[in-house]
């Protein structure tokens, strides 16, 4: 019998955080949409102000009292009394009514900060997907078998685990993870070919402690002078993915380099789409720009710049390429070229997505069948 009910399908992200998680989130809709009709959104939402309690309080210590010395978990004493305020998944949530979990396009789908959703989909066996993910540098040594014990069983029973870079195809070589670009690279409703180079879109994280995943002061320095040099040349505009960036860059490339930014991460799409190309440190910046179809210069600055080799985009080493050599080979791209082999990659890419989420979609019987209804289980 066809199945009436509107899924609830659950993602791990954040919200009011980073703009590429909203971006991320944004392409893995887009993907599941056609093939399993409209769903109920809802998010376990990963910022960290939502949970220092947790991560710093929730293990045993060792507590005085009045009768001496105890062990106790302070964490689980208060958690009853604490308010979760945001518009999303908590432990005090019934999951019963959850029908497909995804972790799509990040570094941070194991550890402590998504123990407790790991916990539920395992105790609940929830269908779980884990699309385009990668990992960071602090990750690269570890083995599968030293992944947390609930880490490990949830990607077993996974139903499709796809990865962004070959160091996560390594560590998740135990669950045969099949290698696919981040869903960034769907973010944009569609792909638009561009003809020439007009405009280019310039964005950069900041550098120092304290910063939203800072860049080191070298790399810094030669993306601000690359952005200097580019700005003599062509119609550019900075686009500041967070606040900070939107006031401390404003002097960074001159007043003639308008610093444009928005709260909010779904004006992202309308503020590139103006562009004709993009030249970024921001890795799931360069994904929108590549799901709208603006070819990317990417300038490498960790481990997860490797992401942005499924957005297609050219890499620049920063302790390898000059200001010239750079300028030289934006010069030489064919943009029209560029930008139509970007729209067909993107129709290649989802369409090998759809082949792989079919079957595990329709054994969850979240697929729509015809058009008209879902398939059995």
């Amino acid at each position: 019998m066809a199945r009436r009910s509107i899924p609830n399908v659950l993602f791990s992200t954040t919200r009011s955080w980073n703009p590429g998680d909203d971006f991320i989130l944004y392409g893995v809709r887009r993907l599941l949409e056609p093939l399993i009709g409209p769903f109920n959104p809802i998010v376990f939402n990963r910022q960290p102000a939502l949970h220092q309690l947790r991560l710093r309080l929730d293990q045993e210590t060792e507590v005085v009292t009045g009768d001496g010395r105890v062990r106790a978990n302070l964490y689980r004493a208060i958690a009853p009394h604490l308010y979760h305020g945001d518009n999303s998944w908590h432990e005090g949530l019934d999951p019963a009514g959850i029908d497909l979990a995804v972790f799509a396009g990040t570094p941070e789908w194991f550890g402590a900060m998504t123990d407790p959703l790991t916990r539920m989909l395992l105790a609940k066996a929830v269908p779980t997907l884990y699309l385009g993910i990668g990992i960071l540098e602090t990750s690269r040594d570890l083995s599968f078998d030293a992944l947390p014990r609930n880490d490990r069983y949830l990607l077993a029973q996974a139903r499709l685990v796809t990865v962004r870079d070959p160091d996560c195809a390594k560590l998740l070589g135990p669950v045969s993870p099949i290698s696919l670009p981040c869903p960034a690279l769907f973010s944009a409703a569609a792909a638009r070919p561009r003809s020439g180079l007009r405009r280019i879109a310039l964005s950069t994280q900041l550098s120092g402690d304290g910063q939203m995943q800072a860049i080191d002061a070298a790399t810094a320095a030669f993306t601000r002078d690359l952005f200097v040099a580019l700005s003599e040349r062509y119609d550019c505009a900075l686009i500041a993915h967070f606040a900070d960036e939107a006031v401390t860059l404003r002097d960074a490339v001159g007043d003639d380099v308008p610093v444009i930014y928005s709260y909010d991460p779904r004006d992202y799409e309308a503020l590139y789409d103006g562009f004709d190309l993009t030249v970024t440190t921001r890795v799931h910046g360069a994904g929108l720009c590549a799901s709208l179809g603006i070819p990317g210069f990417v300038v490498s600055h960790s481990a997860r710049s490797a992401t942005t080799e499924g957005f297609l985009a050219v890499t620049i080493d920063p302790e390898r390429d000059t200001v010239e050599s750079v300028i030289a080979r934006i010069e030489a791209l064919d943009i029209a070229a560029a930008s139509a082999r970007l729209v067909e990659h993107r129709a290649e890419t989802a369409a090998a997505y759809h082949r792989h989420l079919a079957p595990v979609l329709a054994k969850a019987g979240l697929l729509v069948e015809n058009g008209d209804g879902r398939a059995e289980a």
